[in-house]
């Protein structure tokens, strides 16, 4: 993507996302899903984030199927 920021570890942390996915685990339990299956949703949810907040990708897409493409 033309323009758009590679995700990385400081952007997480300047978001304190790591701190918001601790405290998550601490209140809910870390039994109810396998760890592998949390970092895959957590990680989804970061690049959604991203790519919703850096990039014109949402307009693009709604540009299209409106047709003003």
């Amino acid at each position: 993507m033309d323009g758009a920021e590679p995700l990385g570890e400081r952007m997480a942390r300047d978001l304190h996302l790591d701190e918001a996915f601790e405290e998550v685990m601490e209140k809910r339990g870390r039994a109810d899903m396998p760890p592998e299956k949390e970092l895959l949703i957590w990680t989804l949810i970061l690049a959604g984030t991203v790519v919703l907040s850096k990039t014109d990708l949402p307009a693009q897409a709604l540009s299209e199927v409106g047709g003003d493409a």
